[in-house]
């Protein structure tokens, strides 16, 4: 490439690069689940992985995983559709995602603090 069109290269992609820096518009879905429904759905979450993670090899974890996830979502009455959105707009702000994991952080403290008493 000549010189001069890596010249005009440079600051074609440093402006390319500096519109990919901004975040999206954040559109609230219309069925958002409360930020404190999420706390409690991300806290099993969590569990629910971990038992999964800890399973045999050999068993059928896709059977099982499909059956966890049908209950959790059952047990909190929403859509896996509902999850991902509300997930989405969460999680596209770095303060909800800071607040929320923190407090799941806590919730699972305070539930192994529970099972060694």
């Amino acid at each position: 490439m000549k010189r001069g069109h890596r010249l005009l290269f440079l600051p074609l992609l440093l402006l390319l690069l500096s519109c990919c820096d901004h975040k999206p518009e954040r559109h609230r879905p219309p069925e958002l689940i409360e930020e404190s429904k999420m706390v409690e759905m991300l806290t099993d979450q969590l569990l629910i992985e971990a038992v999964i993670f800890e399973m045999p090899v050999d068993s059928n974890k896709q059977v099982f995983t499909r059956q966890y996830y049908a209950g959790w979502f059952k047990k909190y009455n929403v859509t896996q559709k509902q999850f991902e959105e509300s997930l989405d707009y969460y999680f596209n702000d770095d303060k909800d995602v800071e607040r929320i994991m923190t407090q799941v952080q806590k919730n699972l403290v305070q539930k192994k603090s529970a099972l060694k008493q």
